[in-house]
């Protein structure tokens, strides 16, 4: 149950914290344009603004501005940023072979009557070990993974918005910088989504290797008991 609690926080705080950074870049881009209010006139709001608005409603209206960002985030990293991003290199080399091994391995051994049937054992896996609660490591990677896409999204849109809304030498570097700034982030959430496959085949196989050395140390206890029964 604990652990069930867990990965739900965990789900929401991706989606605050993405909520939280869309708020900032707004704030930001808004203070760039001369839109804000002065800052006297936003203290005072905030401070007139009921205890109960900032600390009940202000997380859930920004974990559903969280909600919101999060497919379009994914619809733009699946059909858009996976072209804008080509360039990017991620180097999974050693991460990927083990990877391979891993799966190669479960695949053939670990699913009794399903052995060699199954072509990629990574969704039953990670079904294994969520309904068993083996580990959460994986959980962690795909929330890490869904904020710094988000922000990727984030800040691209910020700085298109920006140059669209002045048109300028200025807008036009600021927009480019955005871009850097999401394809590094893009680049980041690429790594701890590299970091999953990885993890789940982890914790699947601590769950059901039979470790040599353990059967082999059994083994060992069983033949000397005989032996000391007959001194």
């Amino acid at each position: 149950m604990i652990e069930k609690i867990r990965i739900s926080l965990w789900d929401i705080f991706t989606f605050f914290m993405t909520g939280v950074f869309a708020l900032i870049v707004t704030l930001s881009v808004l203070a760039l344009t001369g839109r804000l209010p002065k800052h006297d006139v936003v203290i005072d709001f905030v401070i007139k603004l009921p205890t109960t608005y900032i600390i009940v409603v202000a997380p859930i209206v920004l974990t559903l501005l969280g909600l919101l960002i999060e497919p379009m985030a994914n619809f733009f990293e699946r059909y858009i940023g996976k072209h804008l991003y080509f360039w990017l290199k991620l180097n999974k080399a050693e991460r990927y072979s083990d990877e391979v091994v891993m799966k190669d391995y479960i695949k053939n051994h670990c699913f009794g009557d399903l052995n060699n049937r199954i072509e990629n054992p990574y969704h039953l896996c990670k079904d294994y070990v969520e309904t068993k609660q083996l580990s959460t490591t994986f959980m962690v990677f795909l929330a890490r993974y869904g904020f710094y896409r988000n922000c990727s999204f984030i800040v691209l849109v910020a700085g298109i918005f920006y140059f669209v809304d002045n048109l300028d030498g200025a807008s036009f570097l600021l927009m480019l910088l955005s871009f850097l700034i999401s394809a590094l982030l893009t680049k980041r959430a690429n790594e701890f989504y590299s970091y999953q496959g990885p993890a789940v085949y982890n914790a699947f196989l601590i769950d059901h290797l039979n470790w040599p050395a353990q059967q082999m140390a059994k083994v060992q206890k069983q033949t000397e008991k005989p032996t000391e029964n007959q001194d």
